[in-house]
């Protein structure tokens, strides 16, 4: 088990099963993966943005991250961590400082009440919850030290966004981009730049 599930593992959960999003994706993989969404954002940043307005797991999202990974950029990306890694180039390519701090008694949160996207449910709570740790997490390379300095600032705010009674099992690589996804979302809605 990678560090980071036995992290999550700590926090108290409950025995719900995963949904589909669970699945794992190496740190190599997700390298090449993010390498590949940094070409393809560049070359054609409408494609990755049609990508993340689809519903994860449709049949939309899997036409647009057709398209993504037709682009012709060098490498192979992990089907897995494909969305995740666009997310992130392409909040780095929109955002170019952090968010504020975030102030005062968190806003209750509601996720979609769609089982299958509680993990982007959980993802986003956090990015509203406290949006500098997530970018922090964000801006930070694979496995630095500033990696695990952002990990360990949002867990406590993690755990609160876990609905009682379930069970989370994610890897850091598929948390970087799914965080990456909520604060692209939740900046791109606030109108923040």
């Amino acid at each position: 088990m990678k560090p980071l599930a036995l992290l999550i593992a700590a926090v108290p959960l409950g025995l719900l099963a995963q949904p589909a999003a669970a699945q794992g994706v190496s740190t190599s993989a997700y390298r090449t993966t993010l390498d590949y969404a940094s070409c393809a954002v560049g070359k054609d940043a409408a494609a990755a943005k049609a990508l993340l307005a689809t519903v994860p797991g449709s049949a939309e999202a899997r036409a647009a991250a057709a398209k993504v990974t037709a682009l012709g950029c060098d490498g192979k990306p992990n089907d897995e961590g494909l969305r995740g890694a666009v997310a992130e180039k392409l909040y780095l390519a929109t955002y170019a400082t952090p968010p504020a701090e975030a102030t005062g008694e968190p806003a209750a949160f509601t996720g979609s009440g769609v089982r299958d996207l509680a993990y982007y449910d959980i993802a986003r709570c956090v990015a509203t919850r406290d949006p500098l740790g997530a970018d922090m997490l964000i801006r930070s390379d694979l496995r630095s030290e500033a990696e695990k300095a952002a990990l360990k600032r949002i867990m406590p705010v993690l755990g609160g966004c876990v609905p009682s009674g379930f069970q989370l099992g994610l890897d850091r690589e598929k948390l970087r981009g799914m965080v990456a996804e909520g604060l692209y979302n939740i900046r791109g809605a606030a109108g923040t730049n």
